[in-house]
C-alpha cells in the first residue's frame, strides 16, 4: 500500500521530495518529515522540536499510541518525535494524515516549540535530510555537522574490505541457495525465488561480515551462488536418476531370473521400472533403443554419488533424456534466479551508507 503524493500535499500542505522519497515541510508550526518506510506497509512521521519534561511527552505518547491501533511506535528523542503508522487499505492517504495531524496537536498541547535539533536554538534553523531523515540545524551547527559528515566520510572511504569476512559471506550464501534449491526440489519444481532470496542473504552475511564489499567480491559472490544453485539442481536430478536405476536394476533381475513373469505380479521398484518402460507407445518405443551398455549403467550407476559423476552420460540413456531436458531448464531458471538476485541487491550493497553522510536540503518534486 502506497500513499498518494498528491493527495497527502493537498491534505497536509507537505511538499514531495522524490530523491528521498519523502514529503517534508511545517506541519501545523512544525518543521516535519514523512515518509514510507521501504519494504513495509507503514509510515514514519518526524517532527522537530524541544520539549521541557521528556519524560512526560513520552507517557502521553505511549497513551495515544495505546488508543490508536495503527499506530506502531511513538517516541520523543533528541529533540524529535518520531511516529510509526501503518497504512490501512481503506482511506490510507486520509488515515495517514490524520494522525499526522493529530501528533502535531499532541504535541503542541505538550508544549513543544520548533528549534535546531542539535543546540536547541528556537531561531534561524533549517529543515534538512540527513539520509533519509529530517533534521532541523541553525547555521552554526550545520557547519560543525558538515565537518563531522566529511570526516565520517573519508573515515568510511579509507576502510577496507575484510577479505576472510568477504569469502566467509559468500560461502554462505552459496550454501544457502544450494540447500534452499535443492530443498525445494524434493518438495516441487525449482522457483526463480529460490536463489533470489538465498542471493540476497548471501550479499547480507558478505556485507555483515566483510563490512565493505566492492564490485568483484560481488561478482564473486553471485557466481558462488549460481553454482550453489547448480548444485542443488544436480544432487535432486542425481537422486532421482539414482532411484530411477535400482527400479530397473529390480526388474532386470526379475527378467533374469524368470523369463516368464507376469507384469501384475511385479512389486516395488519392478512395477515402478516396468511402468516407465511399458506405459504406453512413447516409453515403449525409447525401451526399444537401450543398448547393453546403457543396461551396465543402470547397474554401475545405483547410488547419487555415482550419478551425479556421470549424469551426462546418464541422461543420454533414451528413457532419461526427458530428465535430461528438465536438468537443462531448472538450471536456467537458476541462472535467471541469481541473475536478477545480483541486478536488484548489488547497487544498494555497493552503495552502502554514503547517503548517511550526505546533508541537504529537501528540493520539491
Amino acid at each position: 500500500m502506497k500513499l498518494h503524493s498528491d493527495a497527502v500535499t493537498a491534505q497536509t500542505g507537505l511538499r514531495y521530495d522524490s530523491a528521498a522519497k519523502a514529503f517534508f515541510g511545517l506541519l501545523g508550526r512544525f518543521p516535519a518529515v514523512l515518509r514510507q518506510l521501504p519494504r513495509q506497509n507503514a509510515v514514519l512521521l518526524q517532527i522537530a522540536g524541544t520539549i521541557p519534561d521528556a519524560a512526560q511527552v513520552n507517557e502521553q505518547l505511549r497513551a495515544w499510541q495505546e488508543e490508536n491501533p495503527c499506530v506502531l511506535s511513538a517516541e520523543y528523542r533528541n529533540r524529535r518525535i518520531g511516529c510509526a503508522f501503518i497504512i490501512p487499505k481503506k482511506q490510507p492517504d486520509e488515515t495517514v494524515c490524520g494522525l499526522a495531524s493529530a501528533v502535531t496537536m499532541l504535541a503542541a498541547d505538550l508544549g513543544m516549540r520548533p528549534c535546531c535539533m542539535s543546540c536547541g536554538t528556537e531561531s534561524a534553523y533549517e529543515l534538512y535530510f540527513l539520509d533519509k531523515n529530517g533534521v532541523t540545524v541553525c547555521p552554526e551547527c550545520r557547519a560543525e555537522l558538515a565537518e563531522k559528515l566529511a570526516a565520517e566520510q573519508e573515515k568510511h572511504a579509507q576502510e577496507k574490505p575484510k577479505y576472510a569476512g568477504i569469502v566467509l559471506g559468500a560461502l554462505l550464501g552459496a550454501l544457502l541457495v544450494f540447500g534452499m534449491t535443492w530443498f525445494v526440489m524434493r518438495q516441487s519444481r525449482i522457483s526463480v525465488l529460490t536463489a533470489y532470496a538465498g542471493m540476497v542473504l548471501g550479499f547480507l552475511l558478505m556485507k555483515k561480515l566483510g563490512k565493505k564489499v566492492t564490485l568483484p567480491a560481488a561478482l564473486f559472490c553471485a557466481v558462488l551462488c549460481l553454482l550453489g544453485s547448480f548444485s542443488g539442481i544436480w544432487l535432486h536430478s542425481a537422486q532421482s536418476l539414482a532411484a530411477k536405476n535400482r527400479d530397473m536394476i529390480s526388474l532386470l533381475d526379475v527378467m533374469h531370473d524368470d523369463p516368464d513373469f507376469q507384469p501384475f505380479e511385479l512389486t516395488g521398484g519392478a512395477k515402478r521400472a516396468h511402468d516407465m518402460l511399458f506405459g504406453d507407445m512413447e516409453s515403449l518405443k525409447l525401451a526399444s533403443e537401450i543398448t547393453d551398455g546403457h543396461i551396465r549403467m543402470f547397474y554401475e550407476n545405483p547410488s547419487a554419488g555415482k550419478c551425479l559423476l556421470h549424469l551426462p552420460a546418464l541422461c543420454r540413456i533414451p528413457i532419461y533424456r526427458a530428465e535430461g531436458r528438465e536438468i537443462l531448464m531448472d538450471m536456467l531458471f537458476g541462472f535467471l534466479s541469481v541473475a536478477a538476485g545480483t541486478a536488484m541487491s548489488i547497487y544498494p550493497i555497493l552503495r552502502g551508507r554514503k547517503t548517511a553522510y550526505l546533508l541537504r536540503k529537501p528540493v520539491a518534486a
